[in-house]
């Protein structure tokens, strides 16, 4: 490894990148100056200060980064007013993005940003605003590369990918997750968010008032209306996966798994298999009905990033087949893992209970208070929660061996195959309802920002079996 390739500094364009987000910046500020009785003096001076004191700080911050690898370190130097020089061992680096947002595709720069250990939190990234391709490309085999075996480094440059997914698949995995069927809800209350800080909010209600004048009052309109908007939401999603995901592939690259994906936006995320603590397959009614499902894996130290992966969890497949999920897992988690083993009965009515007695709390609160139609909708709600509860006790299960196996939920299903060595700790909860019927649930925390999983409503001896099987693992790890 060369000096030319583990050191480095951004990209000069990466000073107008600045720029342009300062003055991006500036747009909030001039829309709240011209719906309020701001002077326009004060806001044209406003706005003046903002830019001429972020220019020329946006320029000294790019003179001033610099990074460089050595010593089996990454070390960076930035800072203005006040000077930071981070060092992070290379052990310590989780994994790698590079982001090609529109604007650095326009200049053909790259985006990284490095993954250190600190919990799955932003506090442990490292972000270069604007890098060369070329650059970003070195600085991510130079970190990555690091404990790697020599002939693991010369592992082919570019393997086939893994799996790849077409836009129809796409659009199939956007219209059945809630990750983007819930973002038009959140968009509008956004906007009305917005609307309501700037003085709009009474705009709005009047806009609403004269189309709700206008609308068909009938029943089969209504429903209509309904029907429609369900359509127009779930175009929407789907739309909006196959931009976010455009393209979406999964590589296998010797020691190192990579995903990339995007339209607008080009990412390519690389993680260090070291790192990757096993493999879950997560499914809804809808997905198990089409016989697919999306994949993902536990990261140790992974943080959370704004296109869909999570603290401590990197997507690898949106949807998947039966195929590609046994083709992945093996790929990730490789080895049989032992058969589930169906959790006690009689935790059954634990399940039931849970479902149904919230939605019936709230019948019985709305029949006291004459409010017959929200008793009637939450009686129904009560009663759709049982077929739930009983499909959610019946996908319960657990399995230890090579691989520790955890499946729970229903409507969100989640099957986890994790690897013993990674469990940091272990804690037994057993509630006085479940002491009444034997019962017991097991929580296994994961390390470095993983999170925790839990096998619910198991045995006592179940439970105890659990736990002699995972501590000779926990003390070898």
């Amino acid at each position: 490894m060369t000096g030319a390739a583990a050191e480095g500094r951004l990209h000069p364009l990466a000073a107008v990148l600045y720029g342009v987000r300062v003055i991006r910046n500036t747009v909030p500020l001039l829309l709240a100056g011209l719906v309020t009785d701001v002077p326009r003096p004060v806001l044209a001076v406003a706005i003046a200060a903002v830019l001429l004191a972020g220019v020329p700080y946006g320029l000294l911050s790019w003179w001033r980064f610099r990074y460089r690898v050595e010593a089996g370190r990454l070390v960076v130097d930035a800072g203005v007013l006040v000077r930071r020089n981070r060092v992070v061992p290379l052990e310590r680096i989780r994994g790698v993005s590079l982001d090609e947002p529109v604007l650095h595709r326009v200049f053909g720069l790259v985006r990284a940003r490095v993954e250190a250990a600190a919990a799955g939190d932003q506090k442990g990234e490292l972000a270069l605003a604007a890098v060369s391709r070329d650059q970003a490309e070195r600085l991510r085999d130079a970190v990555l590369r690091a404990g790697d075996a020599p002939a693991a480094t010369a592992a082919a440059a570019a393997p086939p990918p893994l799996a790849a997914m077409r836009p129809g698949r796409l659009a199939l995995a956007g219209a059945t997750s809630a990750r983007f069927v819930l973002v038009p809800a959140a968009a509008a209350g956004g906007l009305l968010n917005f609307a309501d800080d700037v003085g709009l909010d009474g705009l709005l209600r009047d806009g609403a008032g004269r189309v709700a004048d206008r609308a068909p009052h009938s029943a089969v309109s209504i429903a209509l209306a309904v029907a429609a908007a369900a359509v127009f939401v779930t175009l929407l999603a789907a739309a909006g996966s196959v931009i976010a995901d455009w393209a979406f592939e999964l590589r296998a690259e010797g020691p190192r798994l990579a995903t990339v994906r995007g339209l607008l936006s080009r990412r390519r995320t690389t993680v260090d298999r070291r790192r990757v603590l096993g493999v879950e397959v997560c499914d809804s009614p809808v997905r198990r009905a089409l016989g697919m499902a999306a994949i993902v894996a536990p990261v140790g130290g992974f943080g959370v990033s704004k296109d869909g992966d999570s603290a401590g969890r990197v997507r690898l497949l949106p949807l998947a087949d039966a195929d590609e999920i046994a083709r992945v897992t093996a790929e990730v988690a490789p080895g049989d893992a032992p058969p589930l083993l169906p959790h006690p009965r009689s935790g059954l009515p634990r399940r039931v209970g849970r479902a149904t007695v919230p939605p019936l709390a709230v019948a019985i609160g709305a029949a006291v208070l004459g409010w017959w139609w929200v008793a009637g909708l939450a009686a129904l709600a009560a009663a759709a929660m049982v077929p739930v509860a009983f499909d959610r006790h019946r996908n319960l299960g657990h399995a230890a061996g090579r691989w520790l196996v955890l499946r729970s939920g229903s409507l969100a299903r989640r099957h986890s195959r994790l690897d013993p060595g990674a469990i940091v700790a272990t804690r037994v909860r057993s509630s006085p309802f479940q002491r009444r019927r034997g019962l017991c649930s097991v929580q296994v925390h994961l390390g470095l920002g993983a999170g925790s999983r839990t096998a619910i409503d198991m045995g006592e001896d179940q439970g105890r079996a659990l736990l002699a099987r995972l501590h000779p693992w926990m003390r070898e790890g």
